[in-house]
């Protein structure tokens, strides 16, 4: 990923990284990698999709109906892709985790939990 390279480039900013190896820095700055993080935010919001508390119409949101024909928005394809990236990563949850009460819980879990 192009954002993940500049991360990696970011992180030798410091002069005393620049000999580092990229997890080295990442840990040494505190930082997780922004493939990870964007498993993390996309379990999140699958965990408020399962629990209701964002509700999701794909047919409403994604079709857009003039006359006789039928558009799908460019924004389709954003969500059918949400489902591919998130499907696998929810289903390796553990089910303590997946079946949390609340949000904060979950997300503390996600965050904490070493599944990646």
């Amino acid at each position: 990923m192009l954002l993940e390279k500049v991360q990696q480039r970011a992180t030798k900013i410091p002069m005393s990284l620049r000999n580092v190896s990229y997890e080295m820095r990442l840990a040494k700055l505190v930082l997780t990698r922004l493939s990870e993080k964007r498993v993390r935010e996309n379990l999140i919001e699958m965990k408020k999709l399962v629990s209701g508390i964002e509700k999701l119409d794909m047919v409403k949101d994604l079709i857009n109906r003039s006359d006789f024909s039928v558009q799908i928005r460019n924004d389709c394809a954003a969500a059918v892709s949400f489902s591919i990236r998130v499907v696998s990563h929810w289903n390796m949850l553990p089910e303590n985790v997946a079946k949390s009460k609340s949000t904060d819980g979950f997300n503390t879990r996600v965050f904490l939990d070493p599944i990646f």
